[in-house]
């Protein structure tokens, strides 16, 4: 493969729950579709988690990153107050590194792709939807009917009612060559050059498999045994947690856990402590210190 740009990984430190529910990703997705495609940048690989998001990307120009990046945060921001009340501002934080040829460009692929097996949040890579993983070699992965059914369900943008542009879209220009599942989010092939990242592993689905197959590391270095990582993705995930604290906020008629009292906060930590979520994931989930 030859490199035309230089690639980069670029991430965010997060440390609290972005993404606090299915729609929270969606919109995220949408918005990273649509503003990556208007400054023409080249998505090789993206995978966005509850609390961050990882992307690795081509790029002659610095400068289209950080402007990607100022836009897509600042995006991001203002739906998160205005949904939840609260500032995500010290929440993205941002950063980019260069990779250098195409052993590292494939091991920070692999590394974006197995993040949810990462973080214990997934058994396997393919099983997360909130990464381009899913799609990357999806023909070459499935039986041709099953495939063929899949992409069947993808819907245009002639298809979508008003009120999906507008959730979509906003004011910002509809683009006609995009795809849409069923729940109004863009595939990932609209806009991952999939071509550029197959040929990462020369085109051939084995390679990249092989790679997939490594044995996974926790976020210590720690390998990670098939029952360790059974019994940690049983538990409930950050979303799972997310809906019983924005559930309880509803019923108090809060617009966010942003809003609690200390009485009210006392009575949701305990709630949670009695359902033996850990300690770590109801500090993310409640932006706690």
């Amino acid at each position: 493969m030859k490199l035309n740009e230089s690639p980069y990984h670029v991430y965010n430190h997060g440390h609290f729950v972005l993404f606090r529910n299915h729609k929270d990703f969606v919109y995220f997705i949408n918005k990273f579709a649509i503003l990556s495609s208007e400054l023409h940048l080249q998505i090789l690989a993206v995978t966005a988690m509850s609390t961050h998001f990882h992307v690795v990307i081509e790029c002659m120009d610095q400068d289209l990153i950080d402007e990607f990046l100022i836009q897509l945060k600042k995006t991001y921001g203002l739906y998160y107050h205005n949904k939840y009340g609260g500032s995500t501002s010290r929440q993205i934080k941002t950063a980019y590194k260069q990779l250098e040829n195409l052993q590292v460009i494939k091991n920070a692929m692999v590394y974006v792709y197995r993040n949810p097996v990462h973080h214990y949040i997934a058994n396997y890579p393919l099983e997360y939807e909130y990464s381009s993983v899913c799609t990357l070699f999806a023909d070459c992965l499935m039986p041709s009917e099953i495939y063929q059914q899949y992409i069947s369900n993808f819907r245009t943008l002639d298809k979508l009612s008003y009120i999906e542009k507008r959730l979509i879209y906003g004011k910002m220009k509809c683009h006609t060559d995009f795809r849409y599942n069923s729940k109004g989010m863009i595939v990932f092939s609209s806009f991952v050059n999939q071509k550029r990242a197959r040929a990462i592993w020369g085109g051939f689905v084995r390679n990249f498999i092989k790679d997939m197959n490594q044995l996974p590391t926790d976020t210590s270095d720690v390998i990670i045994d098939d029952d360790v990582i059974d019994l940690r993705t049983n538990g409930l995930s950050d979303i799972d947690v997310c809906k019983i604290i924005d559930d309880y906020a509803a019923q108090l008629h809060l617009k966010s856990f942003h809003f609690f009292n200390e009485e009210q906060l006392s009575t949701i930590i305990k709630v949670l402590q009695k359902k033996s979520v850990p300690q770590a994931q109801i500090k993310r989930c409640l932006w706690l210190n």
